[in-house]
């Protein structure tokens, strides 16, 4: 399962779990924010696409991509504002 939850002055994106890793696009504002998650950094376009996880954001179209891991467990990320 997918979940997109209020947290705090942010959102939490979680999956239940990632038989590979997953990519998630995010319409957002603005740039503002940070993303936190085991594994995942900032990265242009080019190293989202080679790496396992990640995170980067798309300013013409205002989407936010977030790639996580594959895990048997549940893997989340933190979404929240500057």
């Amino acid at each position: 399962a997918i979940t997109l939850t209020p947290d705090g002055a942010g959102h939490r994106l979680a999956l239940s779990r990632a038989l590979k890793p997953v990519i998630a696009a995010l319409r957002v504002q603005s740039a503002a924010f940070d993303v936190e998650a085991p594994g995942v950094e900032l990265a242009d376009r080019a190293a989202f696409d080679a790496a396992e996880a990640g995170w980067f954001f798309e300013p013409e179209r205002k989407l936010l991509w977030i790639k996580l891991p594959a895990a048997d467990d549940e893997v989340a990320a933190s979404i929240s504002p500057r």
